[in-house]
């Protein structure tokens, strides 16, 4: 089996791996795009149990943004209603999680699981279908966003 090939977008911040610095590799091909579709899922499977940690937790509410903004880019048109409720319930979500302070998982409520549940299948198919150059500028809004995250939103 072969490696995917990577480029490099450099970052400062990663709340993915508590206050690690990082570097995000953008995938250029087929199997890059695999495996990044397969974090988003195996992140989402762990939302959907109500096991999720804070890691996983961000992994899918940094999809549901970046792929905002790539909506708002005009790639992929007519999905902003979908993406926008599942913003609010990751924001429910994790407001909850975090009501002591500190990050404790929870169950998700079922409009909370619909609404990011379809978001996940409609990132999936953003990252399947778009071209190479559009993933790489997902990619990079990703680490638009994570680079304006507060900083207690970065420890896990």
């Amino acid at each position: 089996m072969t490696q995917p090939t990577y480029i490099h977008i450099n970052s400062d911040a990663n709340p993915i791996e508590s206050n690690r610095r990082y570097q995000v590799l953008a995938p250029t091909d087929n199997m890059g795009i695999a495996n990044l579709i397969s974090r988003l899922n195996s992140s989402m499977s762990a939302l959907r149990t109500g096991t999720a940690p804070i890691d996983r937790a961000l992994v899918v509410g940094i999809h549901i943004k970046a792929a905002q903004l790539i909506e708002q880019g005009g790639h992929a048109k007519g999905i902003s209603g979908h993406l926008d409720a599942a913003d609010a319930a990751m924001g429910a979500y994790l407001q909850r999680c975090l009501a002591t302070g500190a990050y404790k998982p929870g169950p998700l409520n079922f409009d909370e699981l619909d609404a990011i549940s379809d978001a996940v299948d409609l990132i999936t198919w953003q990252l399947a279908e778009l071209p190479a150059e559009i993933t790489c500028a997902y990619l990079g809004q990703l680490v638009k966003y994570l680079r304006g995250m507060p900083q207690e939103a970065r420890q896990g």
